[in-house]
């Protein structure tokens, strides 16, 4: 072939196989929206885009038991047994591929995604909890939604830019890796971009300070400590020698 594709973090590239130049750029309209929050992107320019943005699809096939040994075959043959429930909707066991799954997790836990259970017509569905040993996934939780509806999700923080502060010996402490968000299920992010080039030592970046995508309402508390940027140990040890003089 010609062509290959790479894909990563919500971007895939088509290459010419040759000359390894980019022949087409596709990016997720999660990720497009955290454009717009950044001002890169008009959102009027969205509009024409939303209804082209394929949806991640997984395929699921029903399984009958819950006995041990069953769910340790099928996690022998590579298949990650699964649950689908919601509020509207029956619970069905299921099984899905590992890796398929795999790749789901590594676009991006929040996000609605399309599953197919055998023959039946595919659904919205979001994944709620994934259970894992040593990175493997064992277990998972798949609930129904529809597009429109109201989810509350934890989104994992993307913290890019180095800070003011570091170039002056100060120390970039993450005190949170996700945010609580409530937003339409089809709005949901795999996460969420965090910029600290503009903190200086000493200075704290919290919930309420960050900038969300359109769509994207703040559920935890907006005093949430996200990122600090401390003093160095030796230079805060200097201050805190002359507090104590100027005590004396």
């Amino acid at each position: 072939m010609d062509f290959f594709l790479e894909r990563s973090h919500g971007f895939s590239f088509l290459f010419h196989r040759r000359t390894s130049r980019v022949i087409h750029i596709h990016i997720r309209m999660p990720y497009i929206m955290q454009f717009v929050a950044l001002g890169i992107v008009h959102k009027e320019a969205v509009k024409q885009m939303s209804n082209t943005q394929p949806l991640f699809q997984l395929i699921a096939e029903r399984r009958s038991a819950d006995h041990k040994s069953t769910l340790h075959q099928l996690r022998e043959e590579g298949r990650v047994p699964a649950i689908v429930y919601g509020a509207a909707a029956e619970n069905i066991p299921v099984h899905v591929q590992g890796r398929d799954l795999k790749k789901l997790l590594q676009q991006g836990r929040a996000e609605m995604f399309e599953l197919t259970v055998g023959a039946d017509k595919p659904i919205h569905v979001v994944l709620k909890e994934v259970q894992s040993i040593d990175g493997e996934p064992k277990h998972a939780d798949f609930y129904v939604v529809r597009e429109n509806q109201p989810i509350k999700a934890n989104i994992p923080l993307e913290f890019e830019g180095t800070p003011i502060g570091v170039s002056k010996g100060g120390i970039v402490q993450h005190v949170v890796t996700e945010l609580e968000v409530e937003a339409p299920a089809k709005l949901l992010p795999p996460s969420i971009i965090v910029d600290l080039a503009s903190l200086d030592v000493g200075d704290k970046l919290h919930a309420a300070d960050v900038k969300l995508p359109e769509g994207l309402t703040l559920i935890a508390p907006p005093d949430t400590l996200l990122a600090s940027i401390t003093a160095p140990q030796s230079s805060q040890a200097a201050d805190d020698v002359v507090e104590e003089d100027t005590a004396e």
